[in-house]
């Protein structure tokens, strides 16, 4: 058991938020990872606004991972250090529970009688020489899929390493399991597949991001049997990359949209795509935002979470300084920034999220200083 240094508590008065319809979809937290979904979508449900206040807390060092806590998410959180060691932190107190590999993003869950099951989000369903060193398996219901094939014909190594993925392996509803190849010359650039309905009434596909030294990336979406089912157009220049963060209902009127940030390390733009027959049309952009550190394999410092309570998502990604986490909401002219969270220094881990059971949002990273800020 360590303690913690509580360092301060602040409230920052953006502006007056009037309390909006509740929203019919939110959804509690009820497990730890640090892609909030075991779909790969990272989504928060809340019902009531981000109250833009936070604690500081002064760790030994900053942990790799910060994740939700299934049991208690409104005041515990879970940290995994470098080392693998994963721990519950609650009121300034470390309390360790698992050990885990160096480095490995954590996966926790309720096991019987509340008991906390810790696990390698890497580690769930299956690993073996056909995944990525990194892989996730992504699920919703009896579908689900993994990054496959790994290969280094790509070189361009952004996400730690240089092994890329040359196939979508598949699990369908009828428990077969397709696989969709890439060309030759392609490669699936990431971690994870995102399993998601891509339009308010379907089709539901998993998304990807298809890469070539050629044209760059792309995203792509396939359906449950490894058919393709829409592409965007691709960024046009080889080794650019497109770091898809979620799909939901971001758009002015709650139209559902894939938002991707596009070379996340030069220049940092926040793209809207959305469905049109077999097309992802991209319908809005924002320049001046970083959701990725190049050579890392943690691509979840972006999220989208309904932060005004108003039953549409916004956009959470870092500034490119990385020391706020700006929130973008989409307009009919594109997107805005309607507000931004100090984090008094560097970004080092991913942003975690929390819901409790009254529907209350809680966001909580920690700087390259080992300071963890808990805004709630």
């Amino acid at each position: 058991m360590r303690p913690i240094a509580l360092l301060a508590t602040f409230v920052l008065a953006l502006s007056t938020v009037a309390l909006s319809p509740v929203p019919e979809r939110w959804m509690p937290t009820d497990v730890g990872i640090p892609d909030h979904q075991w779909t790969g979508n990272r989504v928060v449900w809340n019902r009531r606004p981000l109250r833009q206040e936070w604690r500081d807390f002064q760790l030994d060092a900053p942990p790799a991972w910060v994740v939700a806590h299934p049991t208690r998410p409104r005041d515990r959180w879970l940290l995994a250090d470098q080392d693998g060691t994963v721990s519950e932190f609650h009121r300034g107190t470390l309390i360790e529970l698992a050990q885990l590999g160096p480095g490995d993003p954590p996966a926790v869950t309720r096991g019987d009688g509340g008991a906390l099951r810790v696990g390698s989000r890497t580690d769930q369903d299956m690993r073996h020489e056909d995944s990525l060193p990194h892989g996730r398996w992504v699920s919703r219901g009896t579908l689900g899929a993994r990054l496959a094939g790994p290969t280094d014909g790509y070189a361009h190594g952004v996400l730690g390493d240089e092994i890329e993925a040359s196939a979508l392996q598949l699990r369908a509803d009828d428990g077969s399991s397709p696989r969709a190849e890439l060309d030759v010359e392609q490669v699936i650039e990431g971690i994870s597949a995102i399993a998601a309905d891509l339009a308010e009434n379907g089709p539901f596909g998993f998304v990807v991001t298809v890469s070539d030294a050629k044209d760059g990336a792309r995203l792509r979406a396939y359906d449950e049997e490894g058919e393709v089912l829409a592409e965007s157009d691709a960024i046009g220049q080889g080794f650019r990359w497109l770091h898809q963060i979620g799909v939901g209902p971001t758009g002015p009127q709650g139209e559902v949209e894939v938002i991707a940030v596009r070379t996340p390390h030069i220049g940092g733009v926040v793209e809207a795509y959305r469905l049109d027959g077999d097309r992802f049309e991209r319908v809005a952009t924002i320049e001046g935002y970083r959701s990725h550190v190049i050579g890392s394999p943690n691509l979840d410092m972006a999220l989208l979470a309904d932060t005004d309570a108003d039953g549409r998502l916004e956009v959470i990604v870092p500034t490119q300084a990385m020391t706020e986490l700006a929130i973008l909401e989409r307009t009919g002219r594109g997107f805005a920034e309607v507000a931004r969270l100090p984090l008094e220094g560097q970004l080092a881990t991913n942003v975690a999220a929390a819901v409790d059971g009254e529907g209350r949002l809680s966001l909580a990273a920690a700087t390259e200083d080992g300071r963890l800020r808990i805004f709630r």
